[in-house]
Parts: structure tokens; sequence; C-alpha cells
């Protein structure tokens, strides 16, 4: 999930992507566990996850920050171009 969810976004629930120890936990554990119990729900199935991820409401939103938000490195109020 976490490395999918980089690719569209350019940094993962968990930062950085590999390292998945319990001293770095993952911005938002509610959602890393959702799409963790949807992709095993629906058998592991990618094609399931991506639709997922692009259908989602945070996919959709702007890559362009809003004037007035204060954007910190763990969470951003808009996506981050991957670079």
């Amino acid at each position: 999930m976490n490395r999918v969810w980089a690719h569209y976004f350019g940094r993962g629930l968990i930062d950085p992507v590999d390292d998945l120890s319990p001293l770095n936990p993952p911005s938002h554990p509610q959602l890393l566990q959702e799409l963790c119990d949807g992709f095993i729900q629906n058998k592991y199935d990618l094609r399931w996850l991506h639709r997922t991820i692009l259908n989602s409401r945070t996919y959709q939103q702007s890559s362009q920050p809003h004037p007035r938000a204060r954007a910190t490195r763990r969470t951003t109020p808009h996506s981050t171009p991957a670079g």
C-alpha cells in the first residue's frame, strides 16, 4: 500500500517508504490500515488498490497549495509532485 501511495503522491504514508519500523509511524495509520484491509478483502488485487487511490478525494485534490495553508514536511494539504 505504502509504495503505491508513494507512487501517486511522491511520498508514502510511511516516509521514507522502506523504513517500516515502530520508530517511524505512518502519517495516517487508519488510512493505511483501511487500504491494507481492503486489499486483503479484494484478494490482493492491485487493480482494486490503484482504482481506490485514484478515485479517492485525496487524489482528486489540486496539487497547488491553498494560499493560507500551512504545509509541513509530514502532512501537506495538497499533493506533492514526485521529484
